[in-house]
């Protein structure tokens, strides 16, 4: 399935710490309280060339909303959020974003999958229903855990591009689960996902994503990859927390990627507009070559 995009964002999170978002409290909260913070990085991004643009309710489901006491506020976070991404970045299509529980299933923790399922039905059904396009369902280390969101959502008859967060584990990259690459790619599209990849990854280069991509696509040859990493790992300096990957650096991965198939390229910690304008620049010159 071809779904008309190729480049989405990059991080919120640290955008938002830029604009003065303490570390611990919600980012969610935000697009009721600070929603002109919000649609300015949805608006830098839009017009660094994001063609697809994630609503910032990665944490907006009721488990992670709980812990703060905001479970009520669900609704009214999840339909704000939808609306900050049209305030923004118009014609640009909408990404309903949606994160891990923070919650173990059983036998490993509490977390029993129907209780799972009415989460992710719950925030799901919001976003479908404010007027998202597809769902990006990220940073997943528990392959059940994505699965059984996968299915949850397939209600709504979205597209739901779903990535995994990997780490490097000795030689290998895996999911903090264990997971590797290839077995990852194969339950999420198993489960009925349109694209799959990764995000996130603290520790890992960019060749380590190249590499798992090549893993990825060994065993699904058709789907969309996608691919959002961080610009490095984050360093804490002086003038507060800093990453080393710059824009041109991925400008030149987004090249090497970009020969193994369809991709849908963006960013996660420590991106920033200007790294999204610099793939955006290498997206258009490999469409003219």
């Amino acid at each position: 399935m071809t779904l008309g995009f190729r480049l989405v964002d990059g991080a919120m999170g640290t955008e938002l710490i830029k604009r003065g978002l303490v570390l611990g409290t919600p980012s969610s909260l935000w697009n009721l309280q600070r929603p002109e913070d919000i649609q300015s990085v949805h608006r830098s991004y839009h017009e660094a060339g994001s063609q697809a643009i994630t609503t910032n309710t990665f944490g907006a489901n009721q488990m992670q909303l709980a812990l703060h006491g905001m479970e009520s506020q669900l609704d009214e976070i999840n339909i704000a959020a939808i609306a900050n991404v049209k305030s923004a970045a118009l014609g640009a299509t909408i990404l309903g974003d949606i994160g891990p529980t923070g919650e173990m299933l059983e036998p490993y923790g509490d977390l029993e999958p129907d209780d799972l399922k009415k989460a992710v039905y719950r925030q799901g059904k919001v976003l479908a229903e404010g007027g998202v396009s597809a769902f990006l369902v990220e940073t997943f280390s528990d392959p059940e855990e994505l699965c059984i969101t996968i299915d949850t959502l397939l209600a709504f008859g979205l597209p739901i591009l779903a990535t995994f967060a990997f780490e490097q584990a000795g030689s290998e990259v895996r999911t903090a689960w264990g997971t590797t690459p290839e077995d990852a790619a194969l339950r999420a599209v198993g489960a009925g996902a349109t694209a799959t990849g990764a995000n996130c990854g603290t520790e890992l280069s960019l060749s380590a994503y190249a590499s798992l991509a090549r893993q990825m696509r060994s065993v699904i040859p058709d789907a969309p990859l996608v691919l959002q990493p961080n610009a490095g790992s984050p360093q804490l300096g002086p003038d507060g927390m800093s990453y080393s990957r710059d824009a041109e650096e991925f400008a030149s991965w987004a090249r090497e990627v970009l020969t193994l198939g369809e991709m849908i390229l963006g960013g996660c910690c420590g991106t920033t507009p200007l790294h999204i304008r610099q793939m955006s620049q290498t997206l258009a010159q490999e469409s003219n070559s």
